[in-house]
């Protein structure tokens, strides 16, 4: 098994993949790196929650998936895929901590867009 890149690695990686298709690029990288390193770290797998490994190809999954979206969905289609990806393996109590994460690291990268307030 290979480590995972750093954070700047894998953002430049996946920027660069998501640039030329989307102008929120970049907010949607730096979420979704956010939000795959708390998984990894918090959400643990365990006898009873095995399903719960997670890797780099799972980001890849998001980011590539949001690429093949129209430009005026983006946003909704993120949201979408990052649950398709990552949720989907979860119990109830976990989904719900996700969710949690997920507005966090939404707020915090998406709030100064002018979408984000109409």
């Amino acid at each position: 098994m290979f480590p995972n890149p750093s954070s700047s690695t894998a953002f430049k990686i996946f920027n660069s993949l998501l640039a030329p298709k989307c102008s929120y690029s970049e907010p949607i990288v730096l979420t979704t790196l956010q939000v795959f390193d708390r998984i990894t770290k918090e959400l643990l797998p365990t006898p009873s929650k095995f399903q719960y490994i997670y890797n780099m190809r799972d980001v890849g999954k998001v980011i590539a998936n949001i690429g093949k979206g129209k430009e005026e969905f983006i946003v909704k289609l993120f949201v979408h895929e990052l649950r398709r990806v990552f949720a989907d393996r979860m119990i109830k109590e976990d989904y719900i901590w996700f969710t949690g994460v997920v507005m966090d690291a939404y707020k915090r990268y998406f709030s100064n867009l002018s979408f984000f307030t109409e």
